[in-house]
């Protein structure tokens, strides 16, 4: 009797905790969707200024399709984006493919040779290459001067100790630093002053960075420098109408024709008035 006793309690306090921790939850959800709320109001009252080289980025695997295949990327450019993305490593021959892993890339991934044939035929699509291995870059140099590519093509995915390699390898495509900061400290000036500095000592275009990391303060000192700010996994409509309002470069996201129709909404709205 003891003992039952003893599991009901325990079980009656196991309910009472996911009771609570379940009540909590839905008040901070609630919370967030009416922040949420508020900030795209906010923002649709604005004007929508977006930058001389702003950019709508169709992620890998973007609406609903297989990441690095190529459906994927002709569904980015049918999209309406400015540019598509891809992961990028090697086959052991060499041979640039759309593969995140190693193991993937194998005689199955789609070669870089047919994306950048596609491409080719369509002027206003750039390319953003997500490198993950950095093996045999003067072949995608090649295949981009084959294609008439090379000022279409920006890297990502390089850390500043990869960036001799790269300029020597491959000296006419431009890139961006991935940057992973300290969170704490992207409201300190001085702090997001040497990550810009850094990336301007390695000639980059600029910063790409996830966008937990993206804070006004962190992209304004960016561009103070005259770099430009790229930011990833855009995907919640409230996070689109934020880095609009904040002005960044480039926005790499999975559901480019919900961000293309919020930019189309709010150019409207603003030719309006």
């Amino acid at each position: 009797m003891l003992m039952k006793s003893r599991v009901k309690a325990a079980s009656a306090i196991v309910l009472s905790v996911a009771v609570f921790a379940a009540l909590i939850f839905l008040i901070v959800f609630a919370f967030q969707k009416i922040q949420d709320k508020q900030l795209i109001n906010q923002v649709s009252g604005q004007t929508l200024k977006l930058s001389a080289s702003f950019k709508v980025t169709a992620e890998t695997g973007c609406m609903g399709t297989v990441r690095n295949s190529y459906i994927s990327a002709k569904t980015g450019v049918n999209s309406g984006a400015q540019a598509i993305s891809a992961d990028i490593s090697f086959r052991k021959d060499g041979a640039p493919v759309l593969a995140a892993q190693l193991p993937q890339a194998d005689n199955n991934a789609v070669t870089l040779e047919r994306v950048f044939n596609y491409l080719a035929g369509k002027k206003d699509v750039s390319m953003v290459l997500n490198l993950k291995q950095v093996t045999n870059l003067p072949e995608i140099e090649r295949l981009a001067s084959e294609n008439g590519l090379i000022n279409r093509l920006t890297y990502t995915g390089i850390d500043e100790d990869q960036v001799p390699y790269l300029q020597y390898a491959s000296p006419n495509i431009h890139f961006y630093i991935d940057s992973t900061p300290q969170k704490s400290k992207l409201n300190d000036a001085a702090y997001c002053a040497g990550l810009a500095e850094n990336a301007l000592s390695c000639s980059a275009l600029g910063i790409n960075c996830d966008i937990r990391f993206a804070t006004k303060t962190f992209i304004d000192t960016v561009h103070a420098y005259g770099l430009l700010f790229s930011v990833n996994h855009v995907e919640k409509e409230a996070d689109m109408y934020r880095m609009l309002s904040l002005g960044v470069d480039n926005i790499s996201t999975k559901s480019p024709d919900l961000l293309l129709q919020i930019i189309s909404g709010l150019q409207a709205k603003a030719a309006q008035h």
